[in-house]
């Protein structure tokens, strides 16, 4: 409790709770429960946090954080450093996926439920564009017959850009990840 950590889509959380295969980590004023494997790494307990979670840092002169052996935070550090280096690129792609966080904000975030497939293939082309930073697309196209989420997909799996996608809120949202 207390560490800093880089939650693949939430990015820089705050552990406030550990649990049996996962934490509760802070993000803004909500509580979250999330799995340790979307742990992508520990940053330990850090001053000077950018997003003003608080949290403690380390007394001035001491040592760069570690965690404590056999804790949750050691075991989650121990699987990232032995499981570094040993996924190879997406199928066809050399270019690896972005380490950068992938929050959903409005920034990165289109809504095309309601368009032609065309109309919505042009919006996401155009959101990927402006999205670049964020290293994600969260393409929001509903559930409804399934026509524009496939259209969607597949211009997502046809697109420079993309490395690799994923569902989100059972189905009716896609994820874009993007190339650094």
């Amino acid at each position: 409790p207390g560490d800093l950590v880089v939650h693949k889509t939430l990015g820089e959380v705050r552990v406030s709770q550990t649990r049996k295969g996962g934490l509760t980590v802070i993000n803004g004023n909500m509580q979250i429960k999330v799995k340790t494997r979307d742990i992508v790494e520990v940053l330990g307990d850090t001053a000077g946090v950018s997003s003003g979670q608080g949290g403690g840092g380390a007394k001035s002169g001491s040592q760069a954080w570690a965690p404590t052996p056999g804790s949750q935070p050691a075991q989650i550090a121990a699987r990232l450093a032995a499981n570094q280096g040993k996924k190879g690129p997406a199928k066809g792609r050399s270019a690896a996926v972005s380490k950068r966080p992938t929050a959903q904000v409005p920034a990165n975030t289109v809504d095309v439920r309601g368009e032609f497939v065309d109309d919505a293939v042009q919006l996401v082309d155009r959101a990927i564009a402006r999205a670049n930073q964020y290293g994600a697309v969260y393409v929001i196209h509903g559930h409804g017959t399934g026509r524009l989420r496939d259209g969607v997909r597949a211009a997502l799996k046809q697109h420079p850009f993309v490395v690799r996608q994923e569902d989100a809120s059972q189905g009716g949202v896609t994820v874009a990840y993007l190339r650094d």
